[in-house]
């Protein structure tokens, strides 16, 4: 499998990626409707301070990004078509809290409970690249499943410097697992660092693009519908990216913010037991069949 983790992406990889998403938003699709636990709802937003130099500098440098990258700008995949929810795989999300004392994942053991797809922590600006994210990345694919990542956002720094960062390890990561199937980059935002709504959209655009530049890959939005309603604004601007919604409940969201129709994948817990993980873990559901995520990953 070539990595699109690279600064060139070719046409037919295009056509491959938006062909994937065109199966996943044909699938039948089921809801169910008993609600559960859901995060925390946002707090109040508060007075946001004057937009940080740095990230007025990025407007500008996001101008230049396709100058200062060699990747060709993908087409989106149009998600618009889908408008519910057909639970399929799933998988887990993992960070440093998964690794007490730096102690290895058993990810053969994660593998083996059936688990089929792991979104790994990859970075966040104050603390710099996961320091088990390879590692982690490298055993996970070796076990068999289907790799993701996801980058910390913090919207009162740098946008481009973050989207840069994260390029850069991913870059790492498919030279470390070269035959890993992987999946798209994830802008986790749950964090608005004081910035009010049409400034904290800003912020989110010049990443997504500037990510999106970088590895000519689609990234997927993580987030939280609380804090896409308030703190977003309940933006409907961004649904050209795929969704990760967090909901902790029994069953599928029906409740999708932000003008999406549904989820590509839901977290539905944050307290989860799995074998091969010493701690509680986040669980996570594919909307799609299994050949769907797999046609996902193989697009890469």
């Amino acid at each position: 499998m070539t990595k699109l983790h690279r600064l060139a992406f070719t046409a037919s990889q295009k056509r491959s990626m938006s062909a994937a998403f065109g199966v996943i938003a044909c699938a039948p699709l089921l809801l169910a409707g008993v609600a559960g636990a859901t995060p925390a709802p946002a707090q109040d937003m508060p007075e946001s301070p004057s937009l940080p130099t740095e990230v007025i500098s990025d407007i500008a440098n996001n101008a230049q990004a396709t100058e200062t990258s060699n990747a060709k700008e993908p087409s989106k995949p149009s998600i618009s078509t889908r408008t519910g929810f057909q639970r399929g795989p799933e998988g887990i999300d993992v960070s440093k809290w998964q690794r007490p004392g730096g102690a290895a994942l058993n990810w053969q053991k994660v593998a083996a409970s059936g688990q089929k797809f792991a979104f790994i922590k990859a970075t966040d600006p104050t603390e710099g690249d996961s320091a088990y994210f390879i590692e982690d990345s490298v055993a996970a694919a070796k076990a068999g499943l289907l790799i993701g990542s996801y980058h910390k956002a913090h919207p009162d720094q740098s946008a481009t410097e973050q989207a840069d960062a994260y390029a850069a390890l991913l870059a790492k990561r498919d030279a470390a697992a070269p035959n890993a199937k992987t999946l798209p980059p994830v802008l986790d935002i749950e964090l608005d660092n004081g910035l009010k709504p049409a400034a904290l959209q800003d912020w989110t655009k010049q990443f997504l693009q500037r990510i999106e530049a970088k590895t000519g890959e689609t990234p997927i939005i993580y987030t939280y519908r609380s804090f896409w309603k308030v703190q977003m604004g309940n933006s409907t601007d961004f649904t050209n990216y795929p969704l990760w919604l967090a909901a902790y409940q029994d069953n599928a969201p029906t409740d999708i913010p932000g003008g999406w129709t549904s989820m590509l994948f839901w977290q539905r817990s944050s307290t989860g037991k799995v074998s091969g993980i010493p701690t509680q873990v986040d669980q996570d559901v594919f909307n799609g069949s299994a050949e769907e995520l797999t046609a996902l990953a193989d697009a890469h």
